[in-house]
């Protein structure tokens, strides 16, 4: 009969035991899906940021080749004075600028 009453605390501490485990396993539960959540969010709004800057940079590319384009720097020169050649200039200078031998 003592062997009885030994063995009852032993279940009660085994439930005790499980209960105590399975407390602390649904707190990490908790814990865990909080900070997953919140890493979530935070990888949405940098992505959003991303996409806003990927944008961003096409937008600039595309102004920089619109300002570097030939007909724009021609319709600039032109507002700022300055004209157009209608002949080639050339340099004849007195003195050859290099020997031939």
């Amino acid at each position: 009969m003592n062997h009885k009453h030994n063995r009852k605390p032993s279940l009660r501490t085994a439930a005790t035991a499980v209960t105590v485990v399975g407390l602390v396993l649904g707190l990490l539960n908790v814990i865990v899906s909080n900070q997953l959540s919140t890493e979530g969010r935070a990888m949405a709004e940098t992505s959003s940021e991303i996409i806003k800057l990927e944008k961003e940079v096409l937008y600039l590319e595309q102004q920089i080749a619109a300002e570097s384009a030939l007909a724009h720097i021609d319709q600039r020169a032109s507002e700022l004075g300055f004209r157009g050649v209608d002949a080639p200039l050339a340099l004849n200078p007195s003195e050859p600028v290099a020997l031939v031998w």
